[in-house]
């Protein structure tokens, strides 16, 4: 999903744009962007299963964009929603990698149903039966894994001028 194009297929050619879902300069009735696209991203997700499908859904989106699709209509189409969250993942750059990993698993891996998420195993990643619910699926990272907790990015320094 995007912010300036709405929902867009895997090769569709977009020009590259940072537009916020949270953007509150919209027209009346919309008040943000996921406002906005709700309704075409909630039935382009329902277009997406087959009528013989199990109707599960695997949210890997970010809360910003998750709040594009109606998720009270996907419960009365009958569609299953399922949460992925990343225990262990410290910052953003973490939670992101952790969802484009697990979404990269369900595709090479051709996943088809919650019982083939649990082979998840990619940098670290371990299906956790633990904390896991019926609608919260949870992956921790073994401890040789476990992302240093302060300052998780390389800082830059600055070279002065000779001026």
């Amino acid at each position: 999903l995007s912010g300036m194009w709405g929902p867009v297929r895997a090769l569709t050619w977009i020009t590259p744009s940072r537009l916020e879902m949270a953007c509150k300069k919209m027209p009346e009735p919309y008040t943000t962007l996921a406002d906005f696209w709700k309704d075409k991203a909630t039935q382009c997700v329902l277009d997406g299963f087959s009528p013989s499908s199990s109707k599960i859904l695997l949210n890997v989106a970010s809360d910003e964009y998750a709040k594009s699709v109606d998720f009270k209509r996907l419960e009365q189409e009958n569609v299953r929603v399922v949460k992925a969250d990343f225990r262990d993942a410290v910052g953003t750059i973490h939670l992101k990698y952790g969802r484009g990993l697990l979404a990269r698993f369900g595709i090479t891996h051709d996943v088809d149903d919650l019982e083939g998420l649990k082979k998840f195993d990619l940098e670290g990643y371990r299906y956790d039966h633990e904390t896991t619910t019926e609608d919260l699926v949870v992956f921790k990272l073994s401890p040789q894994h476990e992302p240093a907790t302060k300052n998780t990015t390389p800082s830059k320094k600055r070279k002065k001028s000779s001026s």
